[in-house]
């Protein structure tokens, strides 16, 4: 059984070839193997030399000790990849997990590309705005990893996510600028009882700063269930449980829908898994699509 975007499971057995081999990215693999072979000082050259390569080459990828210190193109090639690339990080640097020690992005960027030569510092820039933090601010690297294995392996859901709220505060600002230019409380953007509401110490969240929870969780709903992207995305039961802590039509902020989701069983879900069969048999996340 296998999950479809929207979360359902279809029958291996239902699927016409092209569709299992675009499902399990079977090509991606395939042709990958053949680059490697080719670039093998001892260049298989009989039928049986051919067949003992691949069929190590398929074990590596089953035991999930095949993308390390290999490019992003490939480590992010599928979603696998990404979860035993996640998952090599978290053993290399298992020490660290139980450190306390506050990194900068740079020292943390340093640690990714002993393990991956390219991996684009903008990932790493993305998982720390995502989840609130800026550029300066140092954080533990178990806290980093928490945020990162969530950007890194629904970056593509996480980026059409932003878009959505983007678009939501949009419309909050352009309802504001339609009506009295009012804030929530009745004064304007700017004035000393909007500012007010803005101090430190205070929980209120503007309409410019926030968006409906209720409006943005049915928004990322539709996008799960609609989409025909290839790309990794968390099933309904991940966002029912990440938003499951917002009261309804609560304002928040997009940082507050990330820490929550990392927080969900959702991503501990999937690195506790074996690998193998990244299947339906978990209803928290959407792998393939």
């Amino acid at each position: 059984m296998n999950p479809s975007s929207n979360g359902e499971t279809i029958p291996t057995n239902k699927l016409s070839p092209e569709a299992y081999l675009r499902k399990h990215h079977v090509l991606t693999y395939l042709e990958d193997a053949l680059s490697q072979m080719v670039l093998q000082e001892n260049i298989p050259r009989s039928t049986n030399e051919s067949a003992k390569f691949l069929s190590e080459y398929f074990s590596s990828v089953l035991t999930e000790n095949h993308v390390m210190f290999r490019g992003i193109a490939f480590v992010s090639a599928t979603p696998h990849n990404r979860l035993a690339f996640l998952k090599g990080a978290r053993k290399s640097y298992q020490h660290l997990l139980k450190s306390n020690q506050q990194l900068s992005i740079q020292e943390i960027h340093s640690l990714l590309l002993l393990l991956c030569a390219d991996m684009p510092i903008e990932l790493i820039q993305r998982s720390f705005l995502n989840s609130g933090l800026t550029f300066a601010q140092p954080t533990a690297f178990s806290s980093f990893l928490t945020n990162f294995e969530l950007q890194f392996f629904l970056d593509e859901f996480l980026t059409d996510s932003i878009k959505i709220y983007r678009t939501l505060q949009a419309m909050n600002n352009s309802h504001m600028g339609s009506s009295d230019l009012s804030g929530p409380g009745g004064s304007r953007p700017g004035s000393a009882a909007s500012t007010s509401s803005l101090s430190k110490g205070s929980s209120t969240l503007t309409n410019a700063d926030s968006v409906d929870s209720t409006t943005f969780r049915d928004r990322l709903k539709q996008l799960v269930h609609t989409s025909k992207c290839n790309y990794p995305m968390p099933a309904m039961p991940a966002l029912d449980e990440a938003f499951g802590s917002f009261q309804d039509h609560s304002r928040i902020k997009f940082s507050h829908f990330f820490n929550r989701l990392s927080q969900t069983r959702y991503i501990q879900s999937l690195l506790s898994s074996d690998g193998t069969n990244l299947s339906a048999s978990n209803r928290n996340f959407t792998v393939e699509n």
